[in-house]
């Protein structure tokens, strides 16, 4: 019973007695060395830096044609103004000073002329009662005004 105690002391299985053994004595353990092992290096993954880098690409391309061909199509010259159409003005309300108004939103072209702003700029000006304003594709603008009477 004292050697049982002994080996659990030291942190040891105890040994069974010889007379009853019936396999074979097993090695004693030993304590792992900690040597400085060299480190076995892993391969690096190129096929997930391939994806990930042409993933990349990817994205950067589409969003950079994205980018300029919003930049391509708000140039005022892509889709310009050719024709204006103004009927309905009067004496009252001179055909200059509707020019003066429609002119900025003709200079920035088709695509991005702006009816419900148009109509708005028109109807502050004096005697206008009401105006109707239509893009007519490919280049035309069409301008209704009703004076006041």
């Amino acid at each position: 019973m004292v050697s049982v105690m002994r080996d659990y002391r030291h942190g040891q299985q105890p040994q069974r007695p010889a007379a009853t053994l019936k396999e074979k004595p097993k090695p004693p353990r030993t304590a792992p060395v900690k040597a400085a092992a060299a480190k076995a290096h892993k391969p690096l993954p190129w096929k997930l830096y391939g994806k990930v880098l042409a993933g990349g690409l990817s994205i950067s391309i589409l969003a950079w044609g994205g980018w300029s061909g919003w930049q391509w199509l708000q140039q005022p010259s892509l889709m310009p103004i050719n024709t204006l159409t103004i009927t309905g003005s009067s004496p009252k309300i001179p055909l200059a000073e509707i020019n003066t108004v429609l002119k900025p939103y003709a200079a920035r072209g088709f695509l991005w002329a702006n009816p419900e702003q148009i109509r708005h700029s028109l109807d502050a000006l004096p005697w206008v009662a009401d105006a109707e304003v239509r893009r007519v594709w490919p280049d035309r603008l069409t301008v209704s005004i009703k004076p006041y009477t």
